[in-house]
């Protein structure tokens, strides 16, 4: 019972996790947003976008490390992982 109880839970954690990130197009993401990003890294081509919270996270390999950062809809940088 235990068992299941922990895979019903972790299950429900995932599925959240799920929704409080999206993949976006690039297509849909301000300008001011790519701009700021490119200016930053202007040598970086394949960037995954997400939406997050109302903000635009950029997820992207530089120099083999992944990383990611994260935007507002102005395109002010707001975080960096």
């Amino acid at each position: 019972m235990t068992q299941k109880l922990v895979v019903g839970v972790l299950a429900l954690l995932l599925s959240t996790t799920m929704v409080y990130a999206q993949k976006t197009a690039s297509s849909k993401v301000p300008a001011e947003v790519k701009a700021s990003f490119n200016k930053s890294h202007p040598d970086i081509n394949k960037v995954v976008w997400e939406l997050e919270n109302g903000a635009y996270e950029a997820g992207f390999s530089e120099k083999g490390v992944e990383s990611s950062e994260v935007y507002s809809k102005s395109g002010d940088l707001m975080e960096q992982k």
